[in-house]
């Protein structure tokens, strides 16, 4: 229930001091209404009937908030997307750099060894040990051995295929 104050105007004080005094002057049988000295009065209030364009006003406002927490929503689902990319990457180069790691370490672990050593020191440098004579055959993984074993002809290499030099 709504209350209306009520405020006295200079007016209204004129008219309820006349009002006074003229039920004074005369003596009456009529019952006095209490008066409400700015007392709060109740005041009825009427349903409103409803508008037209509220159901419409009520759906435009829920679609632009949906629409305006939906952005911030879609810009962190394609960053995250992005840092999901970027994690596989860089997870597969760390991957690779562990093998590398891994095989760095084993051949160091092998250069440690004497015997490796001298294995590729006779292999890649041509070392002899004492009293030893090294020939050397060529690479025996050549195609121009590969082909010679295998009963094929070897062709000079200044010759093109076509026989022109």
């Amino acid at each position: 229930m709504n209350y209306r104050v009520e405020s006295k105007t200079p007016e209204r004080k004129v008219l309820e001091f006349q009002q006074l005094r003229s039920d004074r002057a005369r003596p009456s049988n009529r019952v006095q209404e209490p008066q409400f000295r700015g007392m709060a009065e109740p005041i009825e209030s009427k349903p409103s009937p409803p508008k037209k364009g509220r159901k419409f006003a009520l759906a435009f406002i829920g679609a632009a908030a949906l629409a305006l927490a939906g952005i911030p929503l879609l810009r962190t689902m394609s960053h995250s997307t992005e840092v999901a990319r970027n994690f596989e990457q860089t997870q597969q180069a760390h991957n690779q750099a562990v093998q590398q790691n891994r095989a760095v370490q084993q051949e160091y672990l092998r250069l440690q060894d004497p015997e490796y050593l001298a294995e590729i020191a006779r292999r890649d440098y041509y070392y002899a040990k004492p009293g030893e004579i090294i020939f050397d055959l060529g690479d025996a993984d050549s195609q121009a051995d590969t082909d010679l074993f295998q009963n094929k002809s070897v062709t000079d290499p200044a010759v093109d295929d076509d026989g022109s030099e």
